[in-house]
């Protein structure tokens, strides 16, 4: 995956690495390349929401993950899912993420998972498409579950539903395929 700019036409596919940024100022392993934006989650607890971490693989094909989770910060309906939430009058700092990487040096895979109380993650899934650009977001098949492929020309990720968490995967087709087919 390359690196995407922070541009309003990709902000949708900025919620899929969105994560990187934030890790990246933790110091933690992080896909590469990474996204530079300005973080927007809190960063002072790497375990802000630890249900929320547990709901992400511990490891995938045999390679430990670092998991963390991170509270929003104030300026949080400036990311993509924040905005969108904000535009349906939910208040965005409710927005609860989770990440899982590596922790070799790989730095070939990235999960995240949102969480917002009292939606779906069917329903955070239906706000990020909606962000998409015209032919941005496609149902697929991956892992073994029923996933949407996130595109633009600057690289992919897929997204996967589950009870009340979206999960957003990017990494390589490989590394992506066992993340998916780890999840719950």
């Amino acid at each position: 995956m390359t690196s995407l700019t922070p541009r309003p036409a990709r902000r949708w596919l900025m919620v899929a690495v969105l994560a990187a940024a934030t890790l990246v100022a933790c110091g933690a392993a992080t896909p590469s390349p990474t996204v530079a934006p300005r973080p927007t989650f809190d960063q002072r607890s790497v375990h802000a929401y630890p249900g929320l971490e547990e709901r992400l693989p511990a490891a995938i094909a045999g390679r430990a993950m670092l998991r963390t989770s991170y509270g929003p910060a104030e300026d949080a309906a400036d990311d993509a899912l924040g905005g969108a939430l904000a535009g349906e009058g939910r208040d965005p700092r409710l927005l609860e993420l989770a990440t899982a990487s590596p922790s070799d040096d790989l730095q070939d895979l990235l999960l995240v998972a949102y969480r917002y109380p009292g939606l779906a993650g069917a329903d955070l899934l239906s706000m990020l498409v909606a962000l998409a650009p015209a032919g941005g977001a496609t149902p697929s098949e991956m892992g073994g579950k029923s996933v949407t492929v996130l595109e633009d020309p600057e690289g992919s990720a897929w997204a996967y539903a589950r009870d009340d968490v979206l999960y957003v995967i990017a990494g390589d087709g490989p590394a992506a395929e066992a993340a998916i087919a780890a999840l719950p």
